[in-house]
């Protein structure tokens, strides 16, 4: 069977379209999330700037993933919504990295110190990374309600995620369980697949 043709494939109009965006909001993205790399955390752009092109992918697909979701709903995506999107993707690329790219001290560090900054809105920054996050995340909730109930919750339920996510790794060794597995479904499911 030709996949290019089966029933489920998307029309090459689709595809087009989708292709269109991606390269309008990875340039989005970009003009969002750059001056505050710049500014905040220049280390992250010399060389080949892998993890810096890895934040603007992550930020591009959380873009893309919006526009769909609001069309769905029947409003526009504008510029601030585009904006939202990439800072959004930018922080869960840098919250995501303490957790899984620095070892388990730096984690639990993390859940912590967020725990802190969502119960007193400061924390004590250690490194032009954390500045770099707090940069973004308080972008991020500029523009934002920051009291509206969803929103509150929806931050509540990735710290728990995230916190939940630390724990089982501490665990993790041990023998399969089924506990465990509802454990790891719900981690999975708080932290909205952008692990």
């Amino acid at each position: 069977m030709d996949l290019a043709h089966a029933p489920w494939h998307p029309a090459q109009e689709a595809q087009d379209r989708v292709g269109a965006l991606i390269a309008l909001y990875r340039d989005k993205a970009r003009e969002v999330l750059y001056p505050l790399v710049q500014d905040h955390y220049p280390a992250m752009l010399p060389g080949d700037g892998i993890e810096y092109q890895k934040m603007i992918e992550l930020s591009t697909k959380m873009m893309v993933v919006g526009h769909a979701c609001t069309e769905v709903l029947g409003h526009e995506y504008d510029e601030r919504r585009q904006m939202i999107a990439a800072l959004f993707g930018g922080c869960c690329f840098i919250g995501d990295s303490f957790l899984d790219d620095f070892g388990e001290e730096t984690g639990r560090s993390y859940v912590a110190r967020f725990g802190e900054l969502l119960s007193t809105g400061w924390f004590e920054l250690g490194t032009d990374r954390e500045l770099l996050f707090y940069a973004v995340i308080t972008r991020l909730f500029s523009e934002r309600d920051i009291l509206d109930p969803v929103l509150r919750q929806a931050i509540a339920l990735l710290h728990r995620a995230q916190a939940e996510d630390v724990a089982l790794r501490a665990w993790s060794a041990g023998a399969p369980s089924l506990g465990r597995l509802a454990d790891l479904r719900t981690c999975a499911r708080n932290r909205s697949g952008h692990a």
